[in-house]
């Protein structure tokens, strides 16, 4: 009877631990408006890492009183392709006109504070 107290005394302390780590990891998640204000830190042009050449970089700026972030990407000093992104509503979205014509829709999914941002298809326009 003491052996089986003892377990089940262990299995509530193991999910109160593991109730308080899931508690703790959604306290760290970032708001859409968060994760937008972060990536404006990107502003400025980047270069593609490998590239010795130097035909490829990445401009970031803002537009549209700072309610828009533009990713232009550049070959040879040419626009090759262009992402959008803005809150819409309570949603980070990303518009990418691509050289292909189409303009794939992401929306923020993943915005925990310790990994990457991670965006999914959400539609397309042609």
């Amino acid at each position: 009877m003491i052996r089986k107290i003892q377990s089940v005394t262990k299995c509530f302390l193991v999910a109160i631990c593991f109730l308080s780590l899931t508690i703790n990891a959604e306290k760290v998640d970032l708001k859409s408006s968060d994760v937008f204000e972060r990536m404006k830190l990107l502003q400025g042009d980047w270069k593609k890492e490998g590239d010795t050449a130097g035909n490829f970089h990445i401009k970031f700026s803002q537009t549209a009183a700072d309610s828009v972030l533009v990713e232009n990407w550049l070959y040879k000093r040419k626009s090759h392709s262009l992402t959008i992104y803005h809150i819409d509503n309570s949603n980070l979205l990303a518009t990418h006109y691509c050289p292909q014509g189409n303009q794939p829709r992401l929306q923020l999914t993943s915005s925990v504070e310790s990994r990457p941002i991670e965006f999914s298809f959400k539609d397309a326009g042609v």
